[in-house]
């Protein structure tokens, strides 16, 4: 993989294709991480012999796919962040027949003291996001080995009560396979996030004071990604941690910067109102 500062040096079509590029390759970890949980089931099933041996085992890898998913994450972040300083850089190079003179950005007009960071928008400080993001990648980590384990063992028990070696190896093999298209789900979503928590961390350090959403609009388009679709906030908005993509499952929305100063024309009443917008999905959280 790169380094932070070989993606900071890279050019926007080369950063997107570094997105795809770990997400391939985390999938592949993936892969390899599920060969030895399946490998290790295996070994269960060929020396154990009691129930209870079974129920009690842990988790023979615990931690690894926490640290796969934030060292994931971690990079994504990175990207973000270098795609976001790209964008801002475009905007000042397109616009600079309009001088910002006096304009500051919200922050810096709001406070006469040094930066305090909202509480409830901490991440959006470099440092505090990928902390953010290290916990969030390894309470998902927890649920998904948690789940993983427990199919194992109901495989591993089904063959202890007569299920024979073939059958026990075929259905490991099925739930490696279900795990895989799992692992996929989880890859974009969580590239996703950790992508454009990157770009606000971006946004935020270049003084950027309002992000719009950008949903790709098609057939797939969701009711949420869609209604959103142009709707503009601030930096400092209530609506900023519930509305940061993504918002689903395979959710491909991004938050793009918006200075006030180049482009007024785009707040409007109609793209600032986000109170007629889809709910998200029930259990659906975005925020931190």
């Amino acid at each position: 993989m790169a380094t932070r500062w070989q993606v900071k040096a890279m050019n926007e079509r080369d950063l997107l294709k570094r997105l795809d590029e770990t997400d391939r390759f985390f999938v592949r970890r993936y892969e390899g991480y599920l060969d030895q949980v399946m490998a290790r089931a295996e070994q269960i099933m060929s020396s154990v012999r009691h129930m209870q041996q079974i129920v009690q085992m842990p988790f023979p890898m615990a931690g690894e796919l926490g640290r796969m998913l934030t060292q994931h994450a971690e990079d994504v972040l990175a990207t973000g962040q270098a795609h976001a300083s790209i964008l801002v850089e475009d905007l000042h190079r397109r616009f600079a027949r309009r001088k910002l003179a006096e304009w500051q950005p919200w922050f810096l007009r709001k406070l006469a003291s040094p930066i305090v960071i909202d509480p409830e928008r901490f991440w959006l400080e470099p440092a505090a996001a990928i902390e953010a993001l290290s916990a969030r990648e390894n309470m998902l980590a927890n649920d998904v080995e948690g789940e993983l384990w427990t199919e194992v063992k109901r495989i591993l028990l089904e063959h202890l009560q007569g299920a024979s070696r073939k059958e026990t190896v075929a259905a490991l093999a099925a739930l490696a396979q279900v795990n895989v298209r799992r692992a996929e789900l989880i890859t974009t979503t969580e590239t996703t996030y950790a992508y454009n928590r990157g770009r606000l961390a971006g946004f935020y350090d270049a003084g950027v004071d309002y992000v719009r959403f950008s949903a790709v609009m098609d057939m797939r388009t969701s009711p949420q990604c869609r209604s959103r679709h142009g709707k503009v906030m601030r930096m400092d908005s209530p609506e900023l941690a519930n509305n940061i993509p993504p918002l689903h499952g395979r959710c491909r929305s991004v938050l793009s910067p918006l200075f006030s100063a180049y482009q007024p024309e785009y707040l409007t009443a109609e793209t600032l109102d986000w109170s007629k917008v889809t709910p998200l999905p029930k259990g659906w959280k975005t925020a931190k």
